[in-house]
C-alpha cells in the first residue's frame, strides 16, 4: 500500500515567490551520475502536466516538453540526492551532479518496484531567481 498512487505527486515547486503545483511522478533507474562515475542512480521525475505516451526519460534534461514546469531529481547508489535539474516558464537551473548536500533532501524507499518518497529543497538562489521545493511522490521505477 502506497500513501500515494504510482505516477502521482503532491506538492509545490515556488519560483520567485510563484507556486506551481507538481501533479505528476516518473522514475528511472540505472542512470549515470557524472560525478561518481556510477550508473546506478535513479532519477525522479516530478511535472506539472503529464509527459506524452511513450515518452524517452532517459535524456529529459535536454529535451524538456514544452509548456512543461518539473524538477528532475537523481538520488544515487546511497539513496543521497546526487543532481537536481529544473524547468520552468522562463528558464532553467541545473544544479550539475554533487555529493553530500545540506541543500536537497530525500526520503523515501523501493518497495514492490514503486518509490515512495519526498524531495525538497528550502532556497535555492541564481543570478536571477529564488526557487524552492516540497514535493512527495510515488513513482513505479522503470
Amino acid at each position: 500500500m502506497h500513501a500515494i498512487d504510482a505516477g502521482r505527486a503532491e506538492g509545490t515547486l515556488v519560483i520567485a515567490g510563484n507556486a506551481v503545483s507538481l501533479g505528476y511522478a516518473y522514475a528511472i533507474g540505472g542512470q549515470k551520475d557524472d560525478a561518481s562515475g556510477r550508473s546506478d542512480d535513479i532519477k525522479i521525475i516530478l511535472t506539472d502536466k503529464p509527459l506524452p505516451d511513450g515518452f524517452e526519460l532517459r535524456n529529459i534534461e535536454s529535451a524538456f516538453p514544452d509548456g512543461v514546469t518539473g524538477i528532475v531529481f537523481a538520488i544515487d547508489h546511497d539513496r543521497n540526492p546526487a543532481h537536481t535539474f529544473i524547468q520552468y516558464s522562463s528558464g532553467m537551473y541545473d544544479a550539475g551532479y554533487f555529493t553530500k548536500t545540506d541543500l536537497y533532501r530525500f526520503r523515501g524507499r523501493v518497495n514492490e518496484g514503486v518509490l515512495d518518497g519526498k524531495v525538497s529543497a528550502r532556497k535555492i538562489t541564481t543570478s536571477t531567481t529564488t526557487m524552492s521545493f516540497d514535493v512527495q511522490f510515488a513513482a513505479s521505477v522503470q
